[in-house]
């Protein structure tokens, strides 16, 4: 048997893969991303940017 992608055998097609989050809901939001200077937080604010989301961060005063 001769497999293709993802270990499927060859008459069948490839697995679909599905976004998790989809881009529509986030065009012109603002969302408002707290800690956006953490990991998580500059992921999440990158990934609602690529979005479309007009994004307000939230972050932590350094002096303090």
């Amino acid at each position: 048997m001769v497999e293709g992608r993802a270990g499927a055998p060859s008459g069948e097609p490839a697995p679909r893969r599905v976004a998790a989050v989809v881009s529509a809901p986030w065009s012109d939001r603002r969302v408002l991303v707290l800690g956006a200077t953490g990991f998580i937080g500059r992921w999440v604010a990158r990934a609602l940017t690529a979005r479309g989301a007009d994004l307000d961060l939230g972050v932590r005063d350094p002096a303090i």
